[in-house]
């Protein structure tokens, strides 16, 4: 990809997020046949510890190339973002045994999935929102977010009830509990797809994304390192959880400031229907309704 100063910021994290994802399904297909193939815990902690090593510095020296094309703002949003789970996966390396870092490292790597869907299902109905009335691309971007809710919150509930018959299938987690983390961080979701950040940056808010990214992952590293020290890789995903809703709330609570109420922008009817099933699935789970 080209990066020079005409380059927008939404379209550079589409392709970071894309190359993000398919390096990361690499990386658990290699980690996943190690693991059922040998058992080699030691050579799989050596190849995602590596990645996890790479991934960071990349991420910083992605970040410091946009502040040189763009603005410290912007690098500071996209830092943030980039290393929301980085930040997790450094958590859960210092402080649980390697089996679960692994087992984590491999299970939890579909975040720029979302932030894919979000790019595509909301980029037309952004595009130049700030020279063309605001109320119709507003209207747009909420068909397109329904649209997304009714085909990937479902799919969401039914892999949330089927993760542990997964986990017990292609992972032998026998030593260590992933059923709980998996649920909670299937929960991650319903934050997630509150695409408000894709609405600010194309209201060029970049400062207001910068401060969320940055009060997301210092919420991150408190809440993460105190539970993941009592409830281990599940502790991680609740900070997670806990993590994203406090930015979401804080990116609403500014978009409303500016006259944009979250109803001109999201189906919340439909949003709280679904959300309230992926919850009841989870219960369901957690505690072995079913």
């Amino acid at each position: 990809m080209k990066w020079n100063k005409e380059t927008s910021l939404f379209n550079f994290r589409f392709q970071i997020h894309k190359i993000i994802l398919i390096k990361s399904l690499l990386i658990s297909v290699l980690s996943i046949t190690l693991l059922n193939y040998g058992n080699n815990f030691y050579l799989i902690s050596k190849i995602e510890i590596t990645d996890l090593v790479i991934s960071t510095l990349s991420y910083f020296f992605i970040s410091l190339k946009i502040w040189k094309l763009k603005s410290i703002n912007s690098a500071l949003f996209l830092f943030f973002e980039l290393n929301l789970f980085i930040i997790g996966y450094w958590i859960i390396y210092l402080l649980c045994p390697i089996e679960e870092f692994i087992y984590y490292r491999i299970v939890f790597r579909e975040f720029p999935l979302i932030l894919l869907l979000g790019h595509i299902a909301t980029k037309d109905a952004l595009l130049n929102i700030r020279e063309i009335n605001i109320n119709s691309r507003l209207s747009e971007m909420k068909s397109e977010i329904y649209r997304l809710i009714f085909r990937f919150l479902p799919l969401n509930s039914i892999a949330l009830i089927l993760s542990p018959l997964i986990l017990n299938s292609y992972l032998d987690t026998k030593c260590i509990d992933m059923k709980s983390s998996v649920s909670i961080y299937l929960l991650l979701v319903i934050a997630r797809i509150i695409f408000t950040e894709n609405l600010l940056n194309a209201l060029n808010q970049k400062r207001i994304l910068a401060i969320a990214s940055i009060l997301q992952s210092l919420t991150t590293i408190v809440l993460g390192i105190g539970f993941t020290k009592y409830l281990g890789s599940s502790g991680m995903a609740i900070s997670l959880l806990v993590a994203i809703f406090i930015a979401k709330i804080f990116t609403i609570f500014k978009l409303n400031s500016m006259k944009i109420s979250l109803e001109e922008y999201f189906p919340t009817t439909q949003y709280l229907i679904f959300t309230v099933l992926l919850i009841m699935a989870f219960i369901f789970v957690e505690f072995e309704i079913i």
